[in-house]
């Protein structure tokens, strides 16, 4: 087809580094961003031993990376192995100090804490890795855009010199997206844990019910309710009424882990209590969901992180018995998708364990707020001494080749405007109801998709300037949502399928 001249000055504009990363976890956004400070590897005797330290700015906020010369957890972890300190020295003269693993942050003593809001400090990845990543928001302690900065590292390891950086990229907008089902949508499913039987707290029902009701989803699963028996949730969502349609819901559970539908729910074999396995007879066709809670805590090589592993395995049984058509030779071929509180806290072992799972074409699925570029969904109840700092811990895997993604989200009625919250039926503190934060995914069979939708992805039903933007931003991220010839990474071949789909819609 003919490239018009538009398409081509989008082409033309150069790929440059001063798109702030998103901590997510994943590094390759990091891949243009030169180094502030390289430091010899080996000149420490303990475990970390950060050998680069990139930054990246957006306004007052600070974006840093670090290579620590080992996979380990910097936010828990063996009382024998030393993290860094992160120590940022402010035109003040001040101090600001980050203290992953003790989970707090100071000014000059570590007797002057401060105490961030949720949207100012985020860390990635919340499961042990070679890299960390962080955001943080140092309006908070006095910086202003055009600072200097003096960045410096202590504790496992330190700089040779401290790093200077000038926070000299003005803050841009926050990118917004909709909640709306995008065509071809077959299904939606949305988790929620709504931490320690949140359905059960009177203080907290209304909020709960009212997310709920604002994404309307065909599937939900909730984790952490552990008290209440399945007719229970299926009263509680009978009282929420997602879809207006006084319909009756069909639940099944174990331990705290749900599986709530208005479409039959056939329970299928779980291997351990950490999460709930069914067939939900869609309208479009069966779907296996597993509901699913690993054990929380520990860190890479715990007692808990085995637990984690052992419980994973246990799901990838309950795959292999549907794909050996254990449950009935209609359900060998369905598409699977799991969700919920993944507790990856340790090693990323059973993320990796699932996505290298034979027969079960198993892929993450990052999914953004709704307002900004974060992903993060716990956000715990602040981020003082004791807390983790926001982190995603809740995801969405699917069969990549039986589904297809459409819109996908995580809710934060906190970063709405009033006009969206409105729409939406929410109100503003209605995210606080838990320290998770509510994903939803959307999906189509792939069979109900022509050719050309792979390239659409907005979601929007026509690939457009939009989705070659979003390919370009994307260039270098090991897959995720701009992968649009879904080979696991994004790179020219893809801002090549969508130029050579311009135009082309997914009616």
């Amino acid at each position: 087809m003919r490239i018009a001249p538009c398409w081509i000055a989008l082409l033309a504009v150069p790929i440059t580094a001063n798109a702030a990363p998103r901590i997510d976890g994943h590094f390759g956004d990091w891949s243009m961003i030169p180094p502030i400070a390289i430091d010899p590897a080996g000149d420490n005797a303990d475990t970390a031993d950060v050998t680069q330290l990139r930054a990246q700015s957006r306004g007052t906020e600070l974006f840093l990376m670090m290579d620590l010369g080992a996979t380990l957890n910097v936010q828990s972890g063996a009382s024998s192995t030393e993290v860094p300190l992160v120590h940022i020295k402010l035109p003040s003269d001040d101090v600001f100090t980050i203290d992953m693993r003790s989970r707090r942050t100071y000014l000059n003593t570590p007797g002057n804490p401060v105490t961030l809001d949720v949207s100012r400090l985020a860390t990635g990845p919340t499961y042990a890795a070679s890299n960390i990543e962080l955001r943080v928001d140092l309006g908070g302690v006095g910086a202003q855009l055009g600072d200097t900065l003096e960045i410096s590292i202590s504790g496992s390891d330190a700089l040779a010199a401290p790093a200077s950086f000038t926070l000299g990229t003005p803050a841009s907008a926050a990118p917004s997206r909709s909640t709306s089902r995008s065509n071809n949508t077959a299904f939606r499913i949305a988790a929620y844990n709504t931490e320690r039987n949140g359905i059960q707290d009177i203080s907290r029902r209304d909020q709960i019910y009212r997310q709920l009701r604002a994404v309307e989803a065909d599937v939900y699963c909730f984790e952490e309710e552990w008290n209440l028996p399945a007719a229970s949730i299926a009263t509680a969502m009978g009282q929420a009424d997602p879809h207006e349609d006084s319909a009756v819901w069909n639940v099944h559970k174990i331990n705290g882990a749900h599986i709530a539908s208005r479409s039959p729910v056939i329970p299928i074999s779980s291997f351990n209590s950490r999460y709930a396995a069914a067939i939900v007879e869609l309208p479009g066709g069966p779907i296996a969901v597993l509901a699913i809670h690993p054990k929380c805590c520990g860190f890479i090589g715990s007692s808990e992180d085995a637990q984690r592993i052992a419980q994973t395995q246990g799901m990838i049984q309950t795959l292999d018995a549907l794909r050996a058509a254990h449950f009935g030779v209609r359900y060998v071929n369905i598409p699977i998708v799991i969700v919920g509180d993944w507790n990856l806290v340790g090693s990323r072992t059973p993320l990796t364990m699932l996505e290298n799972a034979p027969d079960h074409g198993l892929r993450d699925w990052l999914l953004p707020h709704l307002v900004g570029d974060e992903a993060f969904t716990w956000v715990g109840r602040g981020t003082g001494a004791g807390s983790f700092s926001p982190g995603r811990l809740d995801l969405c895997a699917y069969s990549a080749d039986r589904l297809v993604r459409r819109n996908g989200f995580v809710l934060d009625s906190r970063t709405l405007g009033k006009q969206a919250r409105t729409s939406l039926g929410l109100e503003q503190n209605d995210s606080a109801a838990s320290d998770h934060l509510m994903i939803v995914a959307d999906f189509a069979f792939n069979d109900d998709l022509p050719t050309t939708c792979p390239a659409d992805l907005d979601a929007d039903s026509i690939v457009g300037v939009s989705d070659l933007s979003l390919a370009i931003q994307h260039l270098g991220l090991p897959g995720g949502r701009a992968d649009a010839n879904g080979d696991g990474a994004v790179d020219v071949n893809d801002i090549t399928f969508v130029i050579f789909r311009l135009g082309d819609t997914c009616e």
